[in-house]
């Protein structure tokens, strides 16, 4: 019995000794530049797949659902919000006539997803069908010339942070998921756009074109600490799952045969490299993040055990 035992343990332990000596990846789902269809990529760049083959279609904004499980993203011509998994297959419409100028936005608990036109914030319950609308600035003194922009919720479901333009500048505004309490974050005569939250809610990265140079940067939620992290054509980040790294959009300049391109570095800005031809990023949620080898460091036991373990979790809206 106490040899079974000990073999037991030890069988653990060696498991456990596994586990700290992998870190977890996930992928980068974007728009493929040379057809306009969705592919994802490790963000290494390696294992490049194209999960969408509709030649007949143009695809926009892929967005992974918050488990990891699905990607939604518009499609143009016709104009509908569609939702697939990973691997291309049983795709699903959301909605027909769907018109956005930005990335579709889940909701933490996936049930829900936002997205803007115009004045107005739409909500669709991807599991009832049913949508709301509401207009968050209506009535508050705000012009609406280029409409809303770039809703993003955030991880506790509390609020929506987007952006719109006002009196010629484009800013960063939160606001709590009911459409109230609306805060300005940023407030530069610069164009402000494309904010993601971190995975821990605590940041916002963002693009901005302030003092003549373009670039990403971040800020923390309430619009304190604003800092750079990359200076050069780069836009829409989005952040890792655990926290450390982000992703983002170098523009290309299609006159001189130079493609855009996905690029990935760590959350202070350093380490940039390009992984992949394409655009509009989105990373995989921690949902399915699948192991690896070693990198070189090691993952925090905290961090493991949250990508081991189905905890529950609570959001106020899902």
């Amino acid at each position: 019995m106490k040899k079974m035992a000990f073999a037991a343990i030890l069988g653990i332990l060696f498991h456990l000794g596994g586990v700290l000596c992998q870190t977890f990846a996930s992928r980068i789902a974007f728009l493929c530049e040379e057809a306009m269809e969705v592919c994802t990529v490790n963000p290494d760049g390696g294992d490049r797949r194209k999960i969408t083959r509709s030649p007949e279609r143009r695809e926009w904004w892929p967005a992974w659902s918050p488990d990891g499980k699905k990607v939604a993203f518009s499609t143009f011509d016709p104009s509908h919000l569609v939702m697939t998994d990973p691997t291309g297959r049983n795709e699903t419409l959301l909605k027909e006539h769907y018109w956005s100028s930005s990335r579709p936005a889940w909701s933490p608990g996936g049930t829900k997803i936002a997205w803007v036109e115009w004045e107005s914030v739409h909500i669709l319950n991807i599991v009832t069908g049913e949508e709301e609308q509401f207009f968050p600035l209506h009535g508050k003194g705000f012009g609406a010339l280029d409409g809303f922009r770039d809703p993003a919720w955030s991880p506790d479901g509390r609020e929506i942070v987007f952006t719109n333009r006002h009196a010629g500048q484009r800013d960063i505004y939160v606001m709590n998921i009911d459409g109230d309490q609306v805060r300005r974050l940023t407030n530069n005569p610069a164009e402000d756009h494309a904010p993601a939250w971190s995975p821990d809610g605590r940041k916002i990265a963002f693009y901005s074109n302030r003092n003549e140079f373009h670039g990403i940067f971040v800020m923390d939620a309430d619009g304190a600490n604003l800092r750079r992290l990359t200076t050069g054509l780069h836009d829409y980040p989005t952040w890792s799952p655990d926290g450390t790294r982000i992703a983002f959009h170098i523009v290309g300049n299609p006159a001189i045969g130079e493609p855009a391109r996905i690029a990935v570095m760590k959350a202070n800005g350093q380490g940039l490299k390009a992984v992949a031809d394409g655009a509009y990023p989105s990373w995989q949620p921690a949902g399915v993040a699948a192991a690896v080898e070693p990198m070189g460091k090691l993952p925090s036991i905290w961090g493991l055990l949250k990508s081991r373990l189905s905890l529950p979790q609570f959001y106020l809206s899902q």
